[in-house]
C-alpha cells in the first residue's frame, strides 16, 4: 500500500469519528437546554413572587380595615340591640308611648271625667278660639283626680324611682309637680299669656301666634295630664323643666328606651317622635301606666 492510499484511509476514519463526536455533543447539549428551559418556566422570579405576596397581603389588610371600620360603626347599635333583647320590657317608639298612654288613661281609676270645658277668659268666643288652637295641636280634655291629689299608686312609683336612682347612681330626683287642679292650670296659662290681648282680640285670632308659643310647654285648663294625679314633673337637684334633659338624671331614666322608668310603671309623657300630642316633647314629665302594660 502506498503512502497516498494510507492517507485517504486515515482521512476517512478521522472524518467518521469527528462526525460521531460532534453529533453526541449536540445531543447532550440539547438535553441540557431542554432541562434549563423547563426549570426556568416552572420557577417565578423572586421579585414577582414578592410582588404577588405584597398584593395579596395589601388586599387582605384592606379587607381587615374595612371589616374593622364596619365593626366599630356597629358596636353602639349592636350593644343597644343586645340590651333591648335581654330586657323584659317592650321597646316603644314615641308614637307607641303616646298611644299606650291614651289607651291606659281611658281606664284610670280615682278620677272624675270632665263633661264641660273650663272657662278661661270669661268670653265664650275667646275661650273657643284658645281651645280650638290647643285641640288642633293634639291636646285633649282630661279627667281630674277625685281627691285632688296624686294617685297613691303613682306616688309610690315616684318614691321608688327616686330611691332607686339615689341608691344605684347617687342621683337626686326631685318631684317638681304632681297633681295640678284645673284652677291652678288656668292661673298658669293666663299669667303667661298676660294682658297684652283683650278677649275680643283673642276671639278675632290676633293672639293666635302667642297662644301657640305658650302651648309649646303649657296646657290650657282641663287639658293637662297633671289633672289626673298620675303625672309628675321631675327635676335633678335644682335643674328642672327644660334643663332636665342635660342632667345625669335624664341620662339614667331614659337609657335603653326608658327602662329605669318602666321598672316603676312609668313612661315619658310627651316623648320625642310622637306627633299631634299637644306640647313639644317634655323630657321632664312622666306618667304612670303600670309595669304590667310594659312587659313583653
Amino acid at each position: 500500500m502506498n503512502i497516498h492510499t494510507q492517507r485517504k484511509k486515515f482521512q476517512f476514519k478521522f472524518n467518521e469519528k469527528t462526525i460521531l463526536l460532534v453529533s453526541g455533543l449536540f445531543f447532550i447539549l440539547s438535553i441540557f437546554t431542554f432541562i434549563a428551559v423547563s426549570t426556568s418556566s416552572s420557577i417565578k422570579p423572586k421579585n414577582e413572587t414578592q410582588n404577588n405576596s405584597s398584593t395579596v397581603e395589601s388586599s387582605s389588610n384592606q379587607e381587615d380595615s374595612s371589616s374593622s371600620n364596619l365593626d366599630s360603626s356597629q358596636v353602639s347599635s349592636s350593644k343597644q340591640a343586645s340590651t333591648a333583647i335581654n330586657s323584659k320590657y317592650k321597646q316603644f317608639s314615641g308614637s307607641e308611648f303616646h298611644q299606650l298612654y291614651e289607651t291606659v288613661s281611658s281606664d284610670y281609676s280615682g278620677v272624675t271625667k270632665s263633661t264641660e270645658k273650663p272657662s278661661m277668659t270669661g268670653n265664650i268666643e275667646a275661650d273657643k278660639q284658645i281651645q280650638s288652637i290647643a285641640e288642633g295641636r293634639g291636646y285633649k280634655l282630661r279627667a281630674e283626680s277625685t281627691n285632688k291629689k296624686i294617685q297613691p299608686v303613682a306616688q309610690e312609683a315616684f318614691n321608688n324611682l327616686k330611691s332607686a336612682a339615689k341608691k344605684e347612681a347617687n342621683l337626686n330626683f326631685v318631684l317638681v309637680s304632681g297633681f295640678r287642679s284645673m284652677a291652678d292650670q288656668k292661673g298658669i296659662f293666663l299669667s303667661t299669656l298676660g294682658s297684652s290681648y283683650s278677649p275680643t282680640q283673642i276671639a278675632n285670632g290676633e293672639a293666635d301666634k302667642r297662644i301657640n308659643e305658650i302651648l309649646n310647654t303649657r296646657s290650657i285648663p282641663g287639658y293637662s295630664r297633671h289633672h289626673t294625679g298620675y303625672t309628675a314633673d321631675f327635676g335633678c337637684n335644682s335643674d328642672n323643666l327644660v334643663n332636665f334633659k342635660t342632667t345625669a338624671c335624664y341620662t339614667w331614666i331614659s337609657k335603653n328606651n326608658y327602662e329605669n322608668a318602666k321598672r316603676f310603671g312609668l313612661i315619658p309623657s310627651y316623648p320625642a317622635g310622637a306627633v299631634n300630642q299637644g306640647p313639644n316633647p317634655e323630657e321632664w314629665e312622666y306618667v304612670w301606666v303600670g309595669e304590667s302594660n310594659l312587659l313583653k
